[in-house]
């Protein structure tokens, strides 16, 4: 009986621990195409700009000032999402 028990209350750890994994999984997945996707738009907008060196300097530097932005965004979401487990 008492085996039975254990048993029983490993399995449902171990589901939950199964059910963990794909959520963070997906989770990844999903932040993976989000960066993707903001590469492309990033190369898009670099590649779509007919500026004179300076002013595509400048541009570039804004780009990545987005792209840190939102990845800090990203991982603060993560941070947030991880702490829930």
């Amino acid at each position: 009986m008492e085996i039975q028990a254990n048993s029983h209350l490993f399995r449902i750890r171990f589901n939950d621990e199964r059910t963990k994994k794909v959520t963070i999984s997906t989770e990844l997945a999903i932040r993976i195409t989000k960066i993707d996707k903001l590469k492309h738009r990033y190369e898009t907008f670099v590649l779509t700009l007919n500026t004179d060196k300076s002013d595509e300097d400048n541009i570039l530097t804004q780009a990545q000032y987005i792209i840190k932005v939102y990845e800090l965004r990203s991982n603060q979401h993560f941070k947030s999402f991880s702490h829930v487990w």
